[in-house]
Order: structure tokens, then sequence, then C-alpha cells
């Protein structure tokens, strides 16, 4: 979790393989729908974006953002 003004701005998950969304991730979008939600994974292949908002992508796609 990132914050800015003690308020959550990013929720990232990491995981080594694109599975499923985790249910770790969907619980706080749904607290703060406002802050950004990424699951990123090592050996991803595809980004997508579910319903709820949170983002699903490659770790490399990722980082690039970050830059």
């Amino acid at each position: 979790m990132i914050t800015e003004d003690r308020q959550p701005i990013l929720f990232v998950e990491c995981k080594v393989t694109g599975r499923d969304i985790a249910r770790g991730l969907r619980y706080p979008k749904t607290r703060f729908p406002a802050a950004d939600s990424v699951q990123t994974a090592l050996s991803g292949h595809r980004a997508y974006r579910m319903p709820e908002g949170i983002r699903a992508m490659p770790a490399v796609e990722f980082l690039r953002t970050l830059a």
C-alpha cells in the first residue's frame, strides 16, 4: 500500500504467476475505491482490468510505469 496524506492511493499485490486476482486485493479496493489497485505477476504475459477496477499486468510492465 502506498499512501499520500495518510490516505491510500495504490494497492499492489505481487505474484509469481498471473493467476486470478487475489482476494486480499479485492477487499481494500472495496474499502477505498478511489485508490488504484494492481496485481503484478513475474511470469505474467497479459494485462487486463477487472470490472471492479483492479488492473493485472506483468511485473515488467508495472515497473515501467514507476519510472
